[in-house]
């Protein structure tokens, strides 16, 4: 949710809870940050191949609002 729709965290706490999960909203942001280096591996393997494989680079980087 985070990354694919761009949901604030205190947004996917919300979900969780509306749909009868029990979360903090400290775990939430631990299964946000921890154990994503598989993760930032590939994004990192994919932006490589990205610069190679194109002689520009456009980037759109839309940002979730928290509390305003």
């Amino acid at each position: 949710m985070y990354f694919g729709i761009q949901a604030s965290e205190p947004k996917i706490h919300e979900f969780f809870a509306n749909v009868g999960v029990e979360m903090s909203e400290g775990q939430v942001s631990n299964l946000l940050i921890k154990k994503q280096d598989d993760f930032h591996q590939e994004s990192a393997e994919e932006h490589d191949a990205g610069l190679r494989t194109s002689t520009w680079q456009q980037t759109d980087d839309t940002l979730t609002r928290v509390k305003g």
